[in-house]
Parts: C-alpha cells; structure tokens; sequence
C-alpha cells in the first residue's frame, strides 16, 4: 500500500511539473525589459510604472533568482515615475503590490538605516534607527535638511526614501494653471451678467467651460467644481448619475460640490448650472479645477474670487 502510494505521489509530482512549463516560462519573463516609458504604447490604464510593477511582482513570488539581479539603477527606474507624480490609483495600487512583494524576498537581511533632521545652527536631531523594513517619521518645521544614512554598505536595489509635505493653499489662486487643459467658470446674474453680490435664496447661473491645449482630446477627465461656502446647489438644474450634458458621461453632486466625469477635446466643453445662498456674509469662491485621472501632470485649474451674500 505504501509503495503504491509513492507511486502515485511520484506520477503527481511529474505531472505537475510538467504542467508549470518552467522553461517556457522562463523565456517567456525573460523576454521581459524594463521599459523607460518610451518604447511602448500606453494608454489610461497601461503605463509604465504599472507595467514594471507587475513584473517586479512576478519575479518575487515565481522568479526570486531573477529578482536578485535586478540592479540598483534598474530599481531605481521603476519608481521613478512615483517621484515625478506620475502615477494613479491603478498605477500606485500595482506598485505597492511589487514593493510589498519585494520586502519579503529581502525581509531576511535588513539594512540598519537612521533618519536625522539637521537645524540652521547645524545640529542633528535623531527621528528614527534601526533594522526595520519600513521606517516612518515626522519631522519638525524647523528643520532645513534630511540626512538618511546607512551603518553599513548596501547590497543590491539599495534603501529608498520619500519625503511628503502637505497642506492647504493660504491664498486663493490669482492666476489660471494651464497643463493641457483650460477651465473658466463664471457666476452670472439672471441678466447673465458678472455677479459678486447677491441676495439671499437669489438663484445665480454657473457656467464652466474647460477645453484640451493639446493636439488630442483627453479622456477620463473629472471636473471639480467646488462652491462657495454657504451656497448649495438648485437640484433642478443639474441631476445625479449618468449625464445628458454633450461631453460629459457622469455627474456626482456632492454638499459641496459638483463633479463632472468626460472627454475634454480641442472644442469647449460648456457647462451650465445654479447654486443659490443659504447664508449671509462674505464667501470665498475656490478656483475650479480639472484634472485628467489617470495622467496627473495633465490638468488645469482657474482662479478663485469672493462673493457677498446680503438680505
């Protein structure tokens, strides 16, 4: 019985062997360049940073000798895309994937790496040390400089870091940003004239229009349309869901603001709704923006104003 067992699991294993076609996957991975985003067709949802995660992903659960010969330079221009701010949900979702892939392939022998924030008189302040595979801190305004080091030399891909400031604009935006595309608004009375007054519950006409600077339409633009505060907007004019308005493929009305989801081309795409007051009192008015979602460095955004709601 116990030999016809191990005949059995023998005839499996051979099976299953067979079935992997190690070789001609293999060939296949190897086939396989890291692309510098210049050799290829991309489009929204294929771009270069996806692309290479996948593969850096691939290596780590079915190819780890091949992982170990990606270079450091190699590595380097894989995430290169992440530092340039080109990437998306799609993008960042494959490449947290490969790191997090690829921290388990070096989880075994772990750099000793230390972050230290450096003042205008020069001294150092330690934030964080020791082997860990992922370190994280805060540092202080006061701070001029970052030093990341090592307590020894690295091997392969090496130890990367990111720095991420953020916050809100103090002030209103003065001037139009234009990066392929172009958005205006204007708020117009019922004359269709300017408005910076009005009454309260008086009901004022928006009217967006946003068009492509580039030789091509864009796709899977959102244009965020942001409303002063204490204003809303008149649910007659503009409904909820899969829109009607030419250009435009889905609206999302939010409390504070309406969201436009379509194809940008070289024509103006207008758009025409009303908001109306719910409260007294001067308001600022934020600049609208568009933004292409899957290509970041495409956008466009206008500029803001002020508003004064009276009785």
């Amino acid at each position: 019985m116990a030999e016809r067992c191990n005949r059995r699991l023998s005839r499996r294993r051979a099976q299953a062997s067979a079935q992997h076609k190690d070789e001609d996957a293999d060939e296949l991975i190897g086939a396989y360049k890291i692309d510098k985003g210049s050799t290829r067709d991309y489009d929204d949802f294929c771009q270069p940073l996806g692309a290479n995660a996948q593969y850096v992903t691939v290596l780590a659960r079915a190819f780890p000798d091949r992982l170990k010969k990606i270079s450091a330079a190699e590595f380097e221009q894989i995430l290169q895309p992440i530092g340039r701010g080109e990437f998306n949900t799609l993008s960042a979702a494959y490449a947290v994937s490969a790191l997090k892939s690829y921290s388990h392939a070096i989880a075994q022998t772990l750099p000793v790496l230390s972050i230290d924030e450096i003042h205008k008189d020069k001294r150092e302040v330690a934030l964080t040390s020791g082997a860990k595979l992922l370190q994280r801190t805060v540092f202080s305004k006061e701070a001029i400089a970052l030093r990341f080091k090592s307590a020894g030399a690295l091997s392969g891909p090496g130890a990367f870091f990111q720095v991420v400031e953020a916050g809100f604009d103090r002030h209103v935006p003065a001037k139009p940003v234009t990066a392929g595309l172009e958005v205006h608004r204007e708020l117009l009375d019922k004359n269709n004239q300017p408005v910076t007054r009005t009454k309260l519950g008086e009901p004022i006409h928006v009217r967006l229009q946003a068009r492509s600077v580039k030789d091509e339409s864009v796709t899977n633009v959102a244009i965020i349309d942001l409303l002063p505060g204490g204003f809303e907007i008149v649910g007659s004019s503009l409904q909820p869901g899969v829109s009607t308005i030419s250009g435009v493929d889905y609206v999302d009305v939010r409390e504070d603001r309406a969201v436009f989801y379509g194809t940008v081309s070289g024509s103006v795409l207008e758009i025409n709704y009303q908001i109306k007051s719910s409260n007294r009192g001067e308001f600022t008015v934020p600049p609208i923006f568009a933004e292409s979602m899957y290509e970041r460095a495409i956008k466009g955004c206008g500029v803001g104003g002020k508003i004064t709601v009276t009785e």
